[in-house]
């Protein structure tokens, strides 16, 4: 029983070759390519954590193989997935409106003219994945590659009612609103206030979109806010580049401690500590809401906003200082999580009925 409950791991490997057994293929952000290596940006990690559980839960006895989402298209690869009985994108903000201008599909953009005959992926299965930015309308050349791309047979489940809504202009009617795979088990979770005094906290920045005078007063407010430990987790790759450069870190680093750039340590202070998480990471925070901290994601884009607007997640704009402040202290400022359990239930489903 425990070989026939076996989930395939490797990347770099591909032979797949197992008897009785159903061969997938999950195109995995967490992988920055197909020998092993890790994303530089742990968000992925996260991301690759969640989709691995539900997948499980789904092809408890079939075969998986990843496949980094950021590596080229070898011509191996490419045999494999024309073996696929199923190929899944999961999470990720991978769905663009101009795919000439922005793409995250490591292509030969030589001719770019062929993409949509030449891609060598069709009825690839969308699973929790969101739009990149908010972005004006589609172009044609974008849609002629999401229809030759995407499966027409199954249901498609993306992250938020924002990228629904642009799928669906693009004339997709097979997509459920599911919200992100890693918040699936967070239905019902009261983020109304902060649940009881918390000494510690532990924060993120972003390194990209930048604001250097909002991000050193929520240094400032933190560092004031909480008498024990201060921690910062440098989620993305130059997040401790860009922390380093504030002035206000320079005033108070001799009061904050950073931890280890990796999911494992991310993991470890959430569960070994009493912490209340406050940053602009969207996945730490909710890697957080599942260690049942108390939780404050900060927007600096549509991806927490959007997920916000139909879930609940306790998301406040990064320049909102007041109600940071409000929510350090403990007023009410939230309800609970709300996941579409019923959608997420008939994108599984699919699948066991197939």
């Amino acid at each position: 029983m425990i070989l026939m409950r076996l989930f395939i791991l490797r990347a770099s490997k591909l032979d797949w070759n197992v008897v009785k057994m159903k061969k997938i293929i999950v195109f995995d952000p967490s992988l920055k390519s197909n020998k092993g290596d890790v994303s530089i940006n742990l968000g992925d990690v996260v991301i690759w954590t969640a989709v691995k559980q539900q997948l499980q839960q789904i092809f408890s006895h079939d075969k998986f193989l990843r496949i980094s989402s950021h590596s080229q298209f070898e011509s191996e690869i490419q045999s494999k997935l024309k073996e696929a009985k199923y190929t899944f994108f999961g999470g990720s903000n991978m769905l663009s409106s101009n795919l000439k201008e922005y793409n995250q599909w490591k292509l030969d953009v030589s001719n770019r003219l062929f993409w949509p005959i030449k891609f060598p992926i069709k009825g690839l299965v969308l699973m929790g994945v969101g739009w990149w930015q908010y972005q004006s309308k589609h172009t044609a050349y974008t849609r002629s590659f999401y229809k030759k791309a995407l499966s027409n047979k199954f249901l498609h489940s993306v992250r938020d009612g924002y990228t629904e809504r642009k799928l669906k202009e693009m004339g997709f009617g097979n997509v459920l609103n599911t919200g992100c795979p890693t918040m699936w088990g967070l239905d019902g979770l009261d983020v109304s206030c902060r649940r009881g005094r918390v000494k510690n906290c532990l924060f993120t920045l972003t390194d990209y979109n930048q604001d250097s005078m909002v991000d050193n007063e929520l240094i400032k407010v933190i560092v004031e806010s909480y008498e024990g430990n201060v921690y910062f987790f440098p989620q993305g790759s130059k997040d401790m580049l860009y922390i380093a450069s504030l002035s206000h870190y320079q005033q108070y680093k001799h009061k904050i401690r950073v931890i280890d750039r990796s999911y494992a340590a991310l993991l470890t202070t959430l569960i070994e500590n009493e912490v209340d998480y406050i940053g602009t990471r969207l996945h730490a925070g909710v890697v957080a809401l599942q260690q049942n901290r108390n939780t404050l994601i900060l927007s600096i884009d549509n991806r927490a906003i959007e997920i916000a607007t139909d879930t609940g997640l306790p998301v406040l704009c990064r320049e909102d200082v007041s109600h940071i402040k409000q929510w350090i202290s403990g007023e009410s400022i939230f309800d609970k999580i709300r996941i579409p359990l019923g959608e997420v239930n008939a994108w599984k489903q699919q699948f066991k009925k197939d």
